[in-house]
C-alpha cells in the first residue's frame, strides 16, 4: 500500500471515529436536555448509566469479537444494572436512616 493510502485511510477512519464520537455526545446531551427540561433538575446520572451500557458493549466486543452482538447486547445490560441500582435505592427508600447516606 502507498503512503497516499495509508494517509486516506487514516483520515477516513478518524472522520468516521470522530462523527461516532459526536453522535454519541449529542445523544447525552440530548437526554440531560430532556431530563432537565421535563423535571427541572440536572442528572448526571444518565450519563453514567450510558457509559455503563458502552464499557458493557466494548467488554464483550474485546472478548467475544462481534461487534453487532455487543452493540445490540450493550444497552440492554446497561439497562439491567440501571434497573437494578434503581431498584435498591427504591428499597433502601424505604428506610429513612439509610436513605440520608444514599442522598448524601
Amino acid at each position: 500500500m502507498s503512503e497516499w493510502e495509508i494517509l486516506t485511510e487514516a483520515a477516513l477512519q478518524a472522520l468516521v471515529s470522530g462523527l461516532l464520537l459526536g453522535a454519541m455526545y449529542g445523544l447525552m446531551c440530548f437526554g440531560l436536555a430532556l431530563i432537565f427540561g421535563i423535571m427541572r433538575v440536572v442528572n448526571f446520572a444518565q450519563g453514567d448509566f450510558m457509559m455503563m451500557g458502552m464499557f458493557f458493549a466494548l467488554f464483550i466486543f474485546s472478548t467475544i469479537t462481534q461487534p453487532w452482538l455487543g452493540s445490540q447486547l450493550g444497552p440492554y445490560l446497561g439497562h439491567v444494572d440501571k434497573w437494578r441500582i434503581q431498584r435498591r435505592i427504591d428499597v433502601m427508600s424505604m428506610k429513612p436512616r439509610k436513605l440520608s447516606a444514599v442522598l448524601s
